[in-house]
């Protein structure tokens, strides 16, 4: 019961950033493109974690319309430092979803983020 107001963000750009147990594969990261409409868009790239930084940035440019498309490196390298540690929390079966993390066009923004040992 209760309420609870937040801050509304206009982003430029929305992703979602998972990292989970897989009863199968193990531990699992994912980036996706869209955020809070990550199904429509169905634009996800996923990977065993824990994953390297060139791996990381191959996940990332394989999106079909990746960050790192409509400029800055800065931009790109910080989700890739966000997907590497998301992937490292996976990996000590530590699950965390942030969706969407959402790029203000200075940083990106956790704007919801769920995190579960």
């Amino acid at each position: 019961d209760g309420v609870r107001i937040e801050r509304q963000v206009a982003g430029q750009q929305e992703v979602l950033v998972s990292g989970f147990v897989d009863p199968i594969f193990g531990p699992m990261v994912a980036v996706g493109r869209g955020g809070s409409q990550v199904e429509a868009m169905d634009d996800v790239v996923m990977a065993m974690a824990p994953v390297s930084m060139p791996f990381a940035e191959r996940m990332v440019e394989n999106l079909t319309s990746g960050p790192n498309n409509d400029g800055g490196a800065a931009r790109t390298e910080s989700l890739v430092d966000v997907v590497i540690k998301v992937s490292e929390l996976a990996a000590t079966s530590v699950e965390a979803e942030i969706n969407p993390l959402t790029w203000t066009g200075t940083e990106w923004l956790a704007v919801d983020a769920v995190v579960r040992r």
